[in-house]
This record gives C-alpha cells, structure tokens and sequence, in this order.
C-alpha cells in the first residue's frame, strides 16, 4: 500500500492564505516599528533643540540681554524666556 507524502502535495487555500495573512502581519509590524522609531528620533531632536535653546536664554539672561533679542536668537517664545528667567 502507497502513503501519500504530505510534504510533496500542493498547499491548500487555507493555508496559501495563512502565509499571506502571516506575512502581511510581519510587514505590517515592521513598518509599523520603524515608523516608531523614526518618531522618537523625531522626539528627541526636538527636545534636544529646546533644551540648548534654553540653555543659550539662560547665558544670555546671565548677560543681562533683553528678553526680546533672546527670543529673536533663540526662537523661543517671551513667555519661555520669563519662565527661564524665573519669573
């Protein structure tokens, strides 16, 4: 009597649509990580941005400039100015 192989027959529909569903899946969740990484980046440049922009308003508040050309150079609002300031 002759066994069938199952390894040597064609794969199913069922299971030619799992590998697509699987790979859409695994695509999709690396697309997925990468946009979040590049958003972070995003994050922490601008972050890193305002934290040397605040700290460029503080030597210059320490040099008695006015809370209007800080802003100008540093492109920081005067509210931010004043709250580096302390006030």
């Amino acid at each position: 009597m002759m066994y069938l192989d199952r390894n040597n027959l064609p794969p199913t529909f069922g299971e030619l649509m799992k590998r697509e569903r699987e790979e859409g899946e695994k695509k999709g969740l690396e697309k997925g990580i990468e946009k979040g990484i590049e958003k972070g980046i995003e994050k922490g440049i601008e972050k890193g941005l305002i934290k040397a922009r605040r700290k460029l308003a503080m030597k210059l508040i320490q040099d008695n400039f006015p809370d209007e050309y800080i802003s100008d150079l540093t492109e920081l609002g005067l509210d931010e100015i004043k709250a580096v300031r302390g006030r």
